[in-house]
């Protein structure tokens, strides 16, 4: 059972059992019996703790990683002065970053006034 526990889960099991053993002052008959029980008794949580967001997780990457820029749409081809003057406005208006990575790849097709 232990065998499929991610490899920090072992070792802080180990150290709970422990700990539990010296605070109570625990004396038993059988140690490796009553570890293989406290194996079975917690592998279910353990492998609940392992799944994305738990307690044995592996951890996110610390360093960000830059995404590439999105290319930009087809549609950006029937822009037109209209559409010109808002993309000039936005990118004047916004911070650089958000402009670059979420506004200047859309495409901005306005409704021709009636």
């Amino acid at each position: 059972m232990a065998s499929q526990w991610p490899d920090d889960a072992y070792a802080a099991q180990g150290e709970a059992f422990q700990q539990k053993a010296l605070g109570h002052g625990l004396r038993q008959a059988d140690w490796n019996a009553s570890w293989a029980a406290h194996v079975q008794k917690v592998h279910e949580q353990v492998m609940r703790s392992a799944k994305p967001g738990g307690l044995y997780a592996v951890p996110a990457p610390t360093v960000a990683v830059p995404l590439p820029l999105p290319s930009p749409v087809l549609a950006q081809e029937r822009e037109d002065t209209h559409s010109n003057q808002l993309r000039e406005a936005l990118q004047r208006d916004l911070p650089s970053r958000m402009w670059e990575r979420f506004f200047a790849p859309s495409a901005y097709l306005l409704p021709i006034p009636a």
